[in-house]
């Protein structure tokens, strides 16, 4: 995100693969309660392996005989986190389960604590109730922190972590979830055996499995589409690795996990983290709880909040993001009274609710419900689960983490086609890496904090960037204003004394130093330079003093500044005002649009050439660009049957949508072609170009009997010459031939209005 907010497709929000998601109805309103029961039972299903994954990597620094209890910590959570975020989120439809990057954050956390001699010798011969009692502290500490950002509204916050920076620590948290699983997929957890174990029965069986579970995971839903691809590998593994177990007996008997003890937990005393808080630095709990519980905090948010969107684009409802943050809260407040892992929403398993029939709130509370009764019912059954399946699974799922857009950067950065934002590539690269190295190297916390700075940065440096929406010379894009040949001519000739700069962005000190810097180079040779600001959204008192010196050097250099579209209607009027721009000053160097300014410096440009008076002048009809070279007699005939007419300054001379045809001769003055958005039919008109003396219009309604496509009005005190329909009728009876002379000169008239118009239109959308 360009300091920008995270995109709801991004893969980001896969914390689980599931089949690819199937078109639905947007309009299909609530299911039927069967639908929804289902749905979430489905989705506990298949949510069930990661739950037991994630428990196991939280807590694995607590050694294999603990994995029983870190097994039903993430079923705890799931169970929790399932149904409270469901029953007070804001999100209808979502699904929460345990993440993979909370799992990872609650091992690191736990592998500090547990491990720390301080501590040891404090905790006093209950070292595993004071760490679970301090991770409980964090866990809720996070969750508070998620409450409170959705009470304050501050969940929007999240959105604005820089896109690079979001995918650098989701690639991290995929390394690192991977990585934990390589010995327990090669057969190696827990052995002894040595480096040639890998080539022992047992171990390469393992192996087997291990591959076959990933590949029918990836390929299973080609086969069998209506079943997710996690529960096709978990059944299709479970059955192959105990296939070996029975065909090689205890030679290829392949490690299964332990049985969940069958009964609800009992809440974490957290009396022995409350007694050390008089024992331990503030400094140590900032460092070792508040930083992991921020990470927490944030990661979880994260995950809901893209998983919300995922659910919006599927139901067309629009989620409450501060409700739903203040139920992802609760849900892991109660499960950090439990030790259990924290949760946010997942858009995968939210996704294959929604395919599957949930529409409500019903289908999470199902989901939630069904993984309750897994954990007390039906926790001996999970010790016919392989360990390496389930690790199968979970390096899915990790791999799964991996952004597509990193090795689109790749590609990107050395193409050579993308020169033009090379920087702008590696920049975003060189942020993903660094992210994913800090993390790496640093930890999982340590890479967050950094993450979080530099998002900070890539924010700073993206708003306070001022850019070009475009840039031209004269000589290539002229004004809006219709002109006659010779002066077409000579601005195609000398207009690139003319540099017109459309700017984009924020103007601050930084920025418009970095402006003038820029300014310098590329308009290099040219008097007059044009500065645009439709597009600039923000300037401060800094960056106007900035831009005013410019102004003020180049007028000792001879060169004039004009700025378009700064009035006193612009929204930052009133504060450039307050800052000492006085409104007499609008104008001469301040313009209404870019147009208007290009069309100034156009003018003085054929001024200083002699080509451009000011002084009104009156054109001779045989003298109209579009009647020379034509027979005397057809000008002639126009000059005894046209009508003259005069036209104030502002008089209205064609009103679009009416019917009348007649064709105009401009000889003197200038008149506007405005036209109306019709997406805004309130707004007034906008100016689409200006036909100077010398030059004709209304002959689409003469050509194509059709209504008027523009309004005119003049702009100055203009003539005209004007030829009715019926005029140009009677010519084609009497003279046919010169009839069809006229109807030649007025399509290549508008030929090369066309052409004109495509070459501008070309320069200004650049190579």
């Amino acid at each position: 995100m360009a300091s920008q907010e995270l995109h709801p497709s991004s893969s980001h929000d896969r914390d689980v693969p599931v089949a690819a998601a199937q078109p639905s109805a947007p309009n299909e309103d609530c299911g039927s309660i069967v639908s929804n029961l289902l749905a979430g039972a489905v989705v506990a299903v298949v949510c069930l392996p990661f739950c037991i994954g994630f428990g196991l990597i939280a807590y694995a620094p607590l050694g294999p005989e603990h994995a029983a209890f870190a097994m039903r910590a993430g079923l705890v959570g799931g169970v929790l986190s399932g149904l409270l975020a469901t029953l007070f989120g804001g999100t209808r439809g979502q699904i929460s389960a345990p993440i993979i990057a909370g799992a990872l954050l609650i091992a690191e956390l736990t592998q500090s604590i547990w491990t720390d001699p301080h501590l040891i010798a404090l905790a006093d011969g209950n070292r595993l109730g004071v760490t679970l009692a301090l991770v409980s502290v964090a866990v809720g500490t996070a969750a508070l922190l998620q409450i409170g950002f959705g009470a304050l509204g501050l969940g929007v916050l999240v959105r604005y972590l820089a896109y690079p920076v979001v995918t650098g620590l989701m690639a991290a948290v995929a390394i690192l979830t991977a990585k934990g699983q390589l010995l327990e997929f090669l057969g190696l957890a827990g052995t002894s055996r040595g480096a040639n174990a890998a080539f022992s029965p047992v171990a390469l069986a393992t192996l087997v499995t291990g591959i076959v579970t990933i590949a029918v995971m990836k390929l299973g839903t080609r086969f069998i589409p209506r079943l997710p691809g996690p529960l096709i590998g978990l059944l299709i593994g479970t059955c192959v690795g105990h296939a070996f177990s029975w065909l090689g007996g205890s030679t290829l008997s392949i490690p299964m996990l332990l049985a969940v003890p069958s009964a609800l937990p009992e809440p974490v005393d957290p009396r022995p983290a409350f007694a050390l808080l008089g024992q331990l630095e503030p400094a140590w709990f900032a460092r070792s709880l508040l930083l992991p519980a921020f990470s927490i905090a944030l990661f979880s948010s994260l995950n809901s909040l893209l998983a919300a969107s995922a659910v919006d684009a599927k139901s067309g409802h629009v989620h409450r993001p501060s409700r739903e943050l203040i139920g992802q809260g609760l849900g892991n407040l109660a499960a950090a009274a439990f030790a259990g892992i924290p949760g946010g929403g997942l858009a995968s398993l939210s996704t294959l609710n929604w395919q599957s029939g949930g529409r409500t709130r019903l289908a999470g509370i199902a989901h939630g419900l069904t993984l309750l009764a897994c954990l007390v019912l039906g926790g001996s059954l999970v010790a016919f689960i392989p360990r390496v399946v389930l690790a199968a699974v979970v390096v899915v799922a990790a791999v799964g983490l991996f952004d597509v857009w990193i090795w689109r950067l790749v590609r990107a950065a050395f193409d050579p086609v993308r020169r033009a934002d090379r920087r702008d590539i590696l920049a975003n690269l060189g942020l993903v890496v660094v992210v994913t190295l800090a993390v790496l190297t640093l930890g999982l916390v340590s890479g967050i904090v950094i993450g979080v700075v530099g998002s900070s940065a890539y924010f700073i440096v993206r708003i306070g960037r001022v850019r070009y929406r475009f840039s031209f010379r004269a000589d290539t894009v002229h004004s809006k204003r219709s002109r006659p040949l010779d002066e077409i001519s000579t601005l195609a000739e000398l207009g690139n004394r003319i540099a017109v700069f459309e700017l984009a962005g924020a103007i601050y000190f930084g920025s418009a130093d970095n402006l003038v810097r820029r300014l310098l180079v590329d308009a290099e040779g040219a008097s007059t330079i044009i500065i645009g600001l439709r597009d600039v959204d923000e300037i401060d008192s800094s960056g106007l003093y900035v831009l005013l010196q410019f102004i003020t050097r180049m007028h000792r250099e001879g060169r004039q500044v004009l700025i378009g579209h700064l009035t006193t209607t612009h929204p930052l009027w009133p504060r450039l005002a307050d800052m000492g721009l006085k409104q007499g000053e609008l104008g001469g160097r301040f313009f209404p649009s870019t147009d208007a300014a290009l069309e100034c410096a156009e003018d003085q440009l054929l001024s200083t050439t002699a080509l451009e008076s000011c002084a009104p002048k009156q054109i001779a009809l045989a003298d109209l660009e579009i009647l020379r070279g034509l027979p005397p007699e057809l000008v002639g005939w126009l000059s005894e049957r046209v009508s003259w007419r005069t036209f104030a300054r502002g008089t209205l001379v064609v009103t679009s949508g009416t019917r009348e045809r007649t064709l105009y001769f401009l000889t003197s003055g200038r008149v506007g072609v405005l036209a109306q958005n019709g997406e805004a039919a309130n707004e007034a008109p906008a100016r689409i170009a200006s036909l100077s003396a010398g030059t004709a219009f209304g002959e689409i309604a003469l050509l194509d009997s059709g209504p008027r496509t523009a309004t005119i009005v003049a702009e100055a005190d203009s003539t005209c010459a004007c030829l009715t329909v019926e005029q140009f009728e009677s010519l084609s009876r009497e003279q046919p031939e010169l009839a069809l002379r006229l109807l030649e000169s007025l399509s290549l008239s508008l030929a090369r209005r066309l052409r004109t118009a495509t070459e501008q239109i070309g320069a200004l959308l650049g190579p």
